[in-house]
């Protein structure tokens, strides 16, 4: 059953945001379907580039969604979980159009993965009476392991997992539970009806698809029980594409999600 989003969750919503829940022109019908999707940046299929096939294509129809509403956290982390989030968008939410789906260059531009879901979804739901509202939010940071999207609950499970971080070299964007303190607690109290998720080169590079078939549903479930509250909310994955040995086993152990 798909949920309703109540005038409590609005308000939290707008409280979590710190925004104007006015200028933000946001709106909600019978549901509310927000995306979170956490993925490599240098991974994400840009809309703005011919990396993507039919691209600017793409991009100017973009305009033709006028009930689809997007929203992208820029890239952060924190040693302690936050309590609010801030968008790349002046107002927080912004409706589906080129400007936004292109970005200011800077690694800005919103995932073509989460937009053609959300697309796709706006399509399914469209008929002559009644448009269904889709909102798209996406919270990303390139070059980030799964530990860094963990919570310390879930980092538990796996125990005798590899720190990332044991080498010499450290970037403490991918240090335990860092993005999702300042990506991903933020978003508690929103009521999502899925979440995309599009991450893994990270490990497949080291070789790290042991621990992965560990880490991976251990994150999944903390997040379903602990996080966003919903034992059967669903988590859609995306299986990395070939091109290095260590992403076919990668993409297998992915599959650790399905039991």
């Amino acid at each position: 059953m798909k949920k309703k989003m109540s005038e409590d969750t609005q308000t939290m919503i707008q409280h979590a945001l710190d925004q104007d829940w006015n200028k933000a022109n946001k709106i909600f019908g019978d549901m509310m379907s927000a995306k979170v999707q956490d993925v490599l940046d240098q991974e994400k299929i840009r809309l703005a580039d011919q990396i993507y096939n039919g691209a600017e294509e793409e991009i100017e129809d973009s305009s033709n969604y006028p009930h689809m509403r997007l929203f992208q956290i820029p890239p952060t982390y924190y040693s302690i979980p936050q309590i609010s989030a801030k968008s790349v968008y002046e107002n927080g939410w912004t409706t589906s159009n080129p400007k936004a789906l292109r970005g200011d260059g800077n690694f800005s531009y919103f995932s073509a993965v989460c937009y053609t879901f959300g697309r796709n979804l706006y399509e399914k739901y469209r008929n002559d009476e009644m448009q269904v509202p889709i909102g798209l939010l996406a919270s990303a940071y390139g070059g980030t392991p799964l530990q860094a999207w963990s919570t310390p609950n879930a980092l538990q499970a796996c125990p005798y997992a590899k720190d990332i971080n044991d080498g010499a070299i450290q970037d403490p964007a991918t240090f335990k539970s860092v993005t999702y303190n300042g990506m991903i607690h933020p978003l508690k109290n929103f009521s999502f009806n899925s979440i995309i998720w599009y991450q893994g080169e990270y490990e497949g590079e080291d070789n790290l698809y042991q621990q992965y078939k560990c880490q991976f549903p251990a994150m999944v479930n903390d997040w379903r029980k602990n996080v966003f509250e919903d034992l059967h909310l669903p988590f859609v994955f995306v299986g990395l594409a070939p091109g290095n040995p260590g992403y076919t086993l990668l993409r297998n152990a992915q599959k650790s999600i399905l039991g």
